[in-house]
């Protein structure tokens, strides 16, 4: 396994907006061994260019959105070929009276062999005094989506395995809820 990347930025702020314009590059080499001979190898490459923005109205409002490309390449001697995905994304941060801080956001990814898929997820903390410090509740629901790379699927159809099923994206759903005491420490 054989890995270089880079990435270069650049960032610019503009009164309540900030900017930021990113490329990166990967290139990535596996070899895969059996008893000692070289059974799989690939070599592939990762691009992705997006954009990141933000907007500050204030100490308690905050929206970021942006979009990024990627595209995905794999040759493994018989197997040359590459994929896109283009995603959007938008975040709200938000405080109410130093007490609430909410925060939803929502991604949309194009995907070049699975097709469109929206994810989102929605937090929200509450802080208040109580004696001897500050105490918090907080929860979060989300989705997520991630499609199987072409190394994965590369390697799947490999295994020359009829019994295999072919790889489909993850898609997941996740709750979290918890309580949290803080003390004050009196230094």
């Amino acid at each position: 396994f054989s890995q270089d990347s880079w990435r270069v930025a650049a960032n610019a702020t503009t009164g309540a907006f900030s900017h930021q314009l990113a490329y990166s590059d990967t290139q990535i080499d596996r070899e895969s061994f059996s008893e000692g001979v070289s059974s799989f190898a690939t070599e592939g490459s990762l691009e992705r260019l997006s954009y990141v923005g933000s907007w500050q109205g204030g100490n308690s409002l905050r929206l970021i959105y942006g979009v990024d490309h990627e595209t995905e390449s794999i040759d493994d001697g018989s197997t040359d070929r590459d994929r896109d995905q283009l995603g959007f994304f938008a975040e709200y941060q938000g405080r109410i009276m130093e007490l609430l801080s909410l925060s939803a956001g929502v991604r949309h990814d194009d995907n070049d062999d699975f097709g469109q898929f929206t994810s989102y997820r929605l937090s929200g903390a509450y802080v208040t005094t109580v004696a001897g410090g500050d105490f918090k509740l907080k929860a979060s629901y989300g989705t997520g989506f991630r499609a199987p790379s072409l190394f994965e699927i590369d390697y799947n159809r490999q295994l020359d395995n009829p019994d295999l099923a072919p790889l489909t994206p993850e898609e997941s759903e996740g709750v979290d809820a918890g309580v949290e005491f803080f003390a004050n420490s009196g230094l």
